[in-house]
């Protein structure tokens, strides 16, 4: 349950708090370079979500500027500023730098609207990394100094940061609680930017409860308030988080589009955080269409960029989503190292310490806010009373929760043991029957391509060799009954006799090249298939473009004829059927496998027409690439083309694959 909570709420939507309040200056020129100032500030201010670059480049202008005063407000406001630039760029290590910088300067000066805001900035970018307990901590500094500077309008950003952390916990009803008290103070201060991240927040809230209509609901009202002040940002999220909407209801088409304009808005922003969190997205989504190369490429992008801003969220996100894609293809050692990992970060990220850290700090929190509605004139004995009930809270309530983590680890433990028994034995169970019923099917299917195998060559040889002896053996019979028949005439049915025993010898050869093509076994399987390819350039009927690798890997006979028959029957596939005029196959080998891919331009075909009996070529060479423990994939959908994957392996169970 824990897991599913973190998934669905560790992409939500923080805010950062960069406050802007007067500052007074000595004379007129001061007074003009605060003018300066404050115009370059509030310039770079609108361009943070959109073009963080560009407010970059406004915020260093402002700096060079008030450098005579270095201990001043604008000093302060600048740090925090480049602060949230780079948390949007997701370098978290140079955002909290300025932020602490910021921090240090607004102590100094005893700020202490600036020293919540900084407190804001940091706590939410430690929540961005999995710091959940120094997160906390920060977002309650904050609370405490905004009250002291008796300010409210900024409360609405800290209550949300609060309460996306409280989500990632699964503690759904005090991210609820916190949710709510955002929504109010955005309202109140018409913060059309802080209620587009509260609204994403809360349909990611109502996602995790089933309700994936309310949920879009309050992503699609998310997404008009974003793009109502230019939040590149904010939408970039917001439209992450509409992707993942439409992959629970299963529409996969609008799922792809919402994450691909997130991807390009993160990308135009340099927000590596939403890149990561796009790419993981579009792979899910890739899963469900079967994409399983696509998918995995996406994901070692992503783990990439993951591990380049130290994200252990994303970075565990993502072995998951890898394990998901091995397990579909088969691979399952590959799949369990992908999910080992992804369990052993996320267990290091998220742990029962950090979260009775972080109930500490709440705990201390509250006691805190008690403490000051108590009467001035009992404070210390009040305070002493306060400090005994908090002692024997905490004392009670980490009995309870140990106990509670004791009962529910023992139960879970025989639950799962429970259900991985019976998940066995009823595995097992189909494993063996899906076992015998393949070999019966492979039987039949070997059995039945032989069968139209030779029905075909009967065929031809009726058709086309059986036809041209009939018209010779006429010519024949004329020569010898007809005594009357001139010279000439003789001459002439001889030579047309002589011509068509000549055709019938070459339809001949056809037959046998298309039986045992003599290519393949004098020049090998990488020169077959150019000459294939050549032969078919000649008819100008399609282009076709041939690449072949490493196809010395491929050395016996049964795998070298399958591989040239599949391609052979692709390329046939096309000519009369996908009205093509490019066809693009690639044979490729390496000391494990050997890979085809055929694409075509053409028309396409609908799923279901192997179904209806119109693809049997395709289905007897199906038959034939799993005979060799190969795998056959399809993607094809009409006036898009057609793409053929086959991939043979060359070495099972230690010994090159034999057609037994």
């Amino acid at each position: 349950m824990i897991v599913t909570w973190i998934i669905l709420f560790m992409f939500g939507e923080g805010l950062m708090a960069s406050v802007i309040h007067p500052v007074e200056m000595a004379d007129t020129s001061q007074e003009d370079t605060k003018i300066t100032i404050d115009a370059l500030y509030s310039k770079a201010h609108s361009l943070i979500y959109s073009r963080p670059d560009t407010a970059k480049e406004l915020v260093s202008t402002m700096r060079r500027l008030g450098a005579d005063c270095p201990e001043s407000i604008w000093n302060i406001r600048s740090l925090n500023m480049l602060g949230i630039i780079y948390d949007v760029q997701s370098e978290y290590d140079s955002a909290l730098y300025y932020y602490y910088r910021a921090y240090t300067a607004a102590v100094a000066l005893n700020d202490y609207q600036e020293m919540g805001s900084s407190s804001n900035n940091i706590g939410l970018t430690h929540w961005n990394i999995g710091n959940n307990k120094d997160a906390l901590d920060y977002f309650f500094r904050a609370l405490d100094y905004f009250d002291k500077a008796d300010i409210q309008h900024t409360l609405g950003n800290i209550r949300n940061n609060i309460g996306l952390l409280y989500a990632g916990l699964g503690d759904f009803e005090r991210s609820r609680t916190n949710y709510q008290m955002a929504y109010r103070a955005f309202r109140e201060n018409n913060d059309i930017r802080g209620l587009g991240a509260v609204l994403t927040n809360k349909g990611l809230l109502l996602l995790a409860s089933e309700q994936p209509d309310s949920a879009l609901y309050f992503t699609d009202r998310s997404i008009e308030y974003k793009s109502r002040v230019n939040d590149f940002y904010g939408k970039s999220i917001s439209l992450e988080s509409q992707g993942r909407i439409f992959l629970a209801k299963g529409i996969y088409a609008r799922a792809r589009e919402s994450f691909t304009k997130s991807l390009l808005i993160s990308q135009s922003l340099g927000y590596s955080h939403g890149i990561i969190r796009a790419q993981i997205g579009l792979a899910k989504e890739k899963i469900q269409q079967s994409k399983y190369p696509k998918a995995l490429e996406l994901m070692r992008e992503a783990l990439d960029s993951a591990k380049v801003i130290e994200s252990d969220k994303l970075i565990y996100q993502v072995h998951e989503v890898k394990a998901d894609i091995y397990e579909r293809t088969h691979n399952h050692k590959e799949a369990l190292e992908h999910f080992r990992l992804a369990n052993h970060i996320r267990n290091e990220s998220i742990n029962h310490s950090q979260l009775n850290q972080v109930y500490d700090l709440e705990l201390q929190q509250a006691l805190k806010e008690n403490l000051r509605e108590i009467d001035q004139l009992s404070k210390e004995k009040e305070i002493q009373r306060l400090q005994l009930e908090g002692k024997d809270l905490e004392i009670r309530r980490k009995n309870t929760f140990l106990l509670m983590v004791v009962a529910m680890f023992a139960l879970g433990s025989t639950v799962i043991y429970f259900f991985y028994y019976n998940y066995r034995h009823v595995q097992n169970t189909k494993l063996q029957k899906a076992i015998v019923k393949n070999k019966e099917n492979l039987s039949r299917a070997a059995i039945e391509a032989e069968l139209q195998e030779r029905k075909r060559i009967g065929q031809e040889l009726h058709d086309g060799i059986g036809q041209m002896l009939s018209v010779v053996r006429m010519n024949i019979d004329v020569l010898q009954k007809r005594e009357d028949l001139s010279g000439n005439k003789r001459t002439e049915l001889l030579s047309s006799a002589v011509d068509i025993v000549d055709y019938a010898f070459k339809e001949v050869r056809n037959i046998s090249h298309n039986l045992a093509p003599a290519v393949l076994s004098e020049k090998g399987l990488g020169q077959a298939l150019k000459t294939l390819a050549n032969q078919i350039n000649k008819s100008k009927q399609i282009h076709v473009r041939m690449e072949t690798m490493d196809l010395y890997h491929v050395r016996d006979n049964v795998t070298q004829n399958t591989i040239y028959r599949a391609v052979q029957e692709l390329v046939n596939n096309a000519l009369k059927h996908s009205s093509a005029s490019e066809l693009f196959v690639q044979v490729i080998s390496d000391a494990v496998q050997a890979s085809i891919v055929v694409e075509d331009n053409g028309k396409g075909f609908p799923a279901t027409e192997l179904g209806d009996g119109n693809g049997s070529g395709l289905k007897h060479l199906c038959n034939r690439i799993e005979n060799l423990n190969g795998n056959f994939y399809m993607d094809s959908r009409e006036n898009r083309g057609s793409i053929f994957q086959i991939f043979i392996p060359l070495n099972y169970n230690g010994h090159e694959n034999k057609n037994n």
